[in-house]
């Protein structure tokens, strides 16, 4: 029995819906990936400690004065 082109539309339409989905999970892992990469950068980065570190003294500063 031949399905109706609204039958195959909706079909159609279904896969490509969940090819999407599939992309959006698979883009949103990667980038999961690269943040977790970049803080762990950032957390071994000898400069990170001093930028905290100016931070602190700067908000000190402005408390004080």
């Amino acid at each position: 029995m031949p399905k109706s082109i609204w039958e195959k539309a909706g079909n159609e339409a279904r896969e490509r819906a969940e090819q999407a989905k599939d992309f959006a999970v698979e883009a949103n892992a990667d980038i999961d990936r690269e943040a977790d990469s970049l803080l762990e950068k950032a957390k071994g980065s000898r400069f990170t400690g001093m930028i905290a570190l100016g931070v602190i003294v700067l908000i000190l500063l402005a408390v004080v004065f």
